[in-house]
Order: C-alpha cells, then sequence, then structure tokens
C-alpha cells in the first residue's frame, strides 16, 4: 500500500510539475513576470534567485506551481518587476497561451512525450538537438521567435529530426501568411498540420481565417469532400510533406493516399488548443513510427477524435469545457492500441 501511495505521489506530482513547466515557459517566452516557480507546495525548503524569478523546492512533493506578477489582480505588482510583465493586462491571446501550455505539455506526456518548449534563438539549437521531433507553432509571433523558430528549424533538418508545422491564424495577418510561407521556403517538414483555411492560405497564398478558426465556408463536407482530398493531395505533392488538415472532417495525406477521418465530437471546438494539443502528439506519433509516418499521423488525429468521444461520454451534470479538456488528456492517458483500434473511424482514398 505505501509502496502505491508513494507511486502516484510521484506519478501525479511529475503531471502536475509539467503542466506548471508548460505554464512557466510559455509566460517567460511572452515577457511576462513570474515571481515564483516552486517543485512542490506549502513551506520552501530551498530556494534560490535567478534573474526576478525564485525558485523553490517545497516541502508536499505534489506537482508545484507558478506565480505569475498580476495574475490575480493588476496592481499586485511585486518590487522589481513593472506593469509591463502583468498577466492581467496582457491581450486575450497571450493569456491563453499561457493557460494551453500546461494542457499541451500534459497531453505530450499522456501519450507517452517528454515535452520541452524553448523559442529564444540563442539556446533552441541545444534544444532542438536533444529532442527526436521539433513542432513548430507560430501562435504567438515577434521578430525574435522568429529567429528562434528558423533556427531550431535548421537544426532539426541537419540532424533528420521530424519536423512540424503548425500554421496558426495563417491567413489572418501577412505576418502569419508570410512567416508560414517563409518557414515553409528554409524548411523540409515532414508534416503540415491545419485547419482547412490555414491550409488553403498555404497552398493557394491567400484565405479567410477567423483568428485561430477555420472560416465556414472553407469547412471540408460530405458535399466537397472528393474536391477537397484532391486539394490535399496536390498540396502534399508539392509541399513534400505530410498534410494533415483537421475539422469536423479530417484529411491526412502524402499525397498518394488520404486518410478520411470521422472521429471526434463538435464540442471539442468549444476548448481552446486542442489543435496546438493535436500537433505535439503528431510529432511524437510520427517520431515513434519513423517507417510508417502516415499512418502515425493519421493515428494521432483518430486519437485525438476517439479522446473527445470518450471524455464526453464521461462528462456529468454542471461539467463544463474545463472539466471536458481535462477527460480529454485522461482518455489518451488510458488509451491503448486496441481501442485505439476498436474506436478509429476513418476510409484509406
Amino acid at each position: 500500500m505505501l509502496t502505491t501511495i508513494v507511486a502516484a505521489i510521484i506519478v501525479l506530482g511529475g503531471l502536475i510539475f509539467f503542466h506548471e513547466l508548460g505554464h512557466f515557459a510559455v509566460a517567460r517566452w511572452l515577457g511576462m513576470g513570474v515571481s515564483t516557480f516552486s517543485l512542490g507546495f506549502g513551506p520552501k525548503l530551498l530556494k534560490y534567485r535567478h534573474g526576478k524569478t525564485e525558485y523553490a523546492l517545497s516541502l508536499v512533493p505534489l506537482g508545484g506551481y507558478v506565480a505569475l506578477v498580476g495574475e490575480n489582480d493588476e496592481n499586485d505588482i511585486p518590487s522589481g518587476f513593472t506593469r509591463e510583465e502583468c498577466f492581467s493586462l496582457r491581450p486575450a491571446w497571450q493569456r491563453f497561451l499561457v493557460i494551453a501550455a500546461g494542457p499541451f505539455a500534459n497531453i505530450l506526456l499522456a501519450c507517452g512525450g517528454s515535452p520541452i518548449m524553448a523559442d529564444d534563438p540563442g539556446e533552441v539549437e541545444e534544444i532542438t538537438a536533444l529532442c527526436s521531433g521539433l513542432n513548430i507553432n507560430i501562435g504567438t509571433l515577434n521578430q525574435r521567435s522568429i529567429q528562434g523558430m528558423l533556427r531550431a528549424g535548421k537544426k532539426a533538418a541537419q540532424l533528420h529530426h521530424v519536423l512540424l508545422l503548425d500554421p496558426v491564424g495563417a491567413g489572418a495577418s501577412a505576418l502569419r501568411t508570410n512567416t508560414a510561407v517563409d518557414l515553409m521556403e528554409q524548411l523540409p517538414f515532414t508534416v503540415i498540420r491545419g485547419n482547412i483555411s490555414e491550409i488553403k492560405t498555404l497552398a493557394l497564398g491567400s484565405g479567410k481565417t477567423r483568428g485561430v478558426d477555420a472560416d465556414v465556408s472553407d469547412a471540408v463536407s460530405d458535399e466537397n469532400l472528393d474536391s477537397a482530398v484532391a486539394f490535399v493531395k496536390d498540396f502534399a505533392q508539392r509541399s513534400h510533406a505530410i498534410v494533415a488538415v483537421t475539422g469536423a472532417i479530417d484529411l491526412v495525406s502524402d499525397g498518394q493516399r488520404c486518410f478520411v477521418i470521422r472521429n471526434g465530437r463538435p464540442e471539442m471546438g468549444k476548448i481552446t488548443g486542442t489543435g496546438c494539443q493535436l500537433s505535439g502528439m503528431m510529432t511524437a506519433f510520427v517520431v515513434a513510427n519513423p517507417d510508417r509516418r502516415l499512418e502515425a499521423a493519421a493515428a494521432a488525429v483518430c486519437a485525438m477524435g476517439l479522446a473527445g468521444e470518450t471524455g464526453w461520454s464521461r462528462m456529468a451534470p454542471g461539467d463544463g469545457n474545463s472539466t471536458y479538456r481535462n477527460r480529454i488528456i485522461d482518455a489518451i492517458y488510458n488509451m491503448d492500441g486496441a481501442a485505439l483500434d476498436k474506436g478509429a473511424k476513418y476510409e484509406v482514398r
């Protein structure tokens, strides 16, 4: 019994710690202030300060926590920090990314991956060298992060690592579109994953995107399925990459074959970050299956959709989208190959 309790503490502590590490990494990436990053809760046993942040080892070994400057009150700014570093005063999309980063790390842990996030040009090549796959997500863009993406991508290509592009919001602004196109021209991506509006923008040079959501007029449906499959196959051939288009109907193609996937729930669209989670998980799947990359990418899409179905079936009265997000992560964690084979809904064209 004691061994079981200790094991449970280690597993739970590790999951929570990596969840908080995701929040920490993205907050620092965006220049937000972090006053404390603690491994564990309760009284602090050890602590040291690096820069403005206090790093601590605390008594209760159940995960950890990140204290963001101005997280609860924009006027509660510790000495040494500025209002520019205040979480509450940042744009909504930046606050969203900090919040979503924890679940992103958790979904990778749930499927057996080991996540690390970096964007500083000074370290991305070293970090990339430690990893077997690189997921470039353009969710937050500035000139510094763009340089980091290019350096990391070139290092991954040099090492012949799996390289995935998630062109978040391509079509919403010239910067996003031009950056995604430039990345494609300079880097040999293994996989490109996005919604239909983002992928059309990359393929055609124009498109309509509502933030990170696909435009309704672009949506893949049974009525336009044949033309959508032909489009994705053509873009995969021209880009020399596996192309994954996700939506109500998902398409995954290497230019020769196309998986048409029908797993998932419409309610998944009410959760922020599911697309980013899928890109991370897809990178891990493709890394683990170097000889069957197309099948691995399709399996990741099926697994995410199936997790959405399983998670929804376990919702209780009073549960909302926050609970649903965690149910999806739990479903991935508990899913095995047999369950995926049984629940995957696809055809190959």
